[in-house]
């Protein structure tokens, strides 16, 4: 940059925010992510900042915060950031949580949002070594032409197994797409399909930018569960992700998913009609757990017995609205 065009640019930055931007400005290159992949070092200072140099925008930094405060954005990457994130922790309780309970503090502190909600679906047929796969004749998901989970099925059941993406599912979030110029976004419920192979949309040469949660969002009372064998590190035996719009007068609003129990985070239909007008209380609590119960069937594409995780069903479905309810009366 010029000396005239950092001069333009700290001028352009109230007084009290001059001395926030840490410089130098600094890009790591990420050639995992593919070419011209980069993260970004900083906080909304410094992102403004670099948009400015980039002209990617052009207005003011006092119409920078504004636009900034419509949707929340993370461009921070890592999973870990989530956890500590001040918005996060103020408005977005469930997802903080949920961040917090991926695998553990190391792939925490490497993974990023993105690669979560990105995460590979996973099998008791498929996560084995190759001589176990080629003796059982492999599978749907690799090198194979029958699902063992499923034996007259067509289709890989492979478990979904991101922890963020049932809550971001219940907040209304989308997910920005990119592929050289071109963006596209879609939300993260429509992000994911049925096909235990590949269970998102994204297409060859194309990568998860941003996740945006709606200004909507502020205010849900939220919660999420996790039900795995240890109490860190591992995958979900089964997960779930409830918010509710709630009022004086009773809930105007609730979402309900369900995950890791196919390829793709289930959302359980009849919610709002259960809780319609209703305290989040234990009576609406059960009637959730039930109306999950029936329509979720786990299958054995995960190493857990599928009666035990269906019994967890409304068990941990009553824990989410609790923790909803917790939030609430807090």
């Amino acid at each position: 940059m010029k000396k005239s065009e950092i001069e333009a640019l700290s001028a352009e930055l109230p007084d009290e925010l001059r001395d926030r931007v840490k410089l130098p400005i600094v890009l790591l290159r990420r050639r995992e992510l593919g070419p011209g992949a980069f993260t970004l070092l900083g906080d909304e200072y410094e992102e403004y900042a670099f948009s400015k140099v980039l002209g990617d925008y052009a207005g003011t930094f006092t119409e920078f915060q504004k636009a900034r405060d419509s949707p929340t954005v993370f461009y921070k990457p890592q999973v870990s950031e989530l956890t500590r994130e001040p918005r996060v922790a103020a408005e977005f309780q469930a997802l903080g949580k949920a961040a917090g309970l991926v695998a553990g503090p190391q792939l925490r502190n490497m993974g990023t949002l993105g690669g979560n909600l990105c995460l590979d679906t996973r099998c008791t047929y498929y996560n084995q070594t190759y001589f176990w796969r080629e003796a059982l004749g492999f599978c749907l998901k690799k090198d194979g032409t029958r699902c063992h989970v499923v034996t007259t099925g067509k289709r890989c059941v492979a478990a979904h197994s991101s922890d963020v993406a049932p809550v971001l599912i219940t907040l209304g979030a989308e997910v920005e797409i990119a592929r050289g110029g071109e963006r596209r976004s879609v939300p993260v419920e429509a992000f994911f399909v049925g096909d235990g192979i590949h269970n998102n949309v994204l297409e060859p040469g194309e990568l998860v930018t941003r996740i945006t949660v709606p200004a909507a969002a502020r205010g849900l009372r939220a919660g999420y569960q996790k039900l795995r064998p240890r109490g860190a590190i591992d995958f979900p035996m089964l997960s779930i992700a409830f918010t509710a719009r709630v009022a004086a007068d009773g809930c105007q609003g609730a979402t309900l998913v369900v995950s890791a129990i196919a390829a793709k985070p289930r959302t359980i239909s009849g919610v709002e009609a259960i809780v319609s007008g209703r305290p989040l209380d234990d009576a609406v609590a059960e009637a959730l757990g039930q109306a999950a119960y029936k329509q979720c069937h786990p299958l054995i594409n995960v190493p857990y017995d599928q009666d035990y995780r269906r019994e967890m069903v409304p068990v941990f479905v009553k824990r989410a609205v609790r923790m909803a309810r917790e939030e609430w009366t807090a």
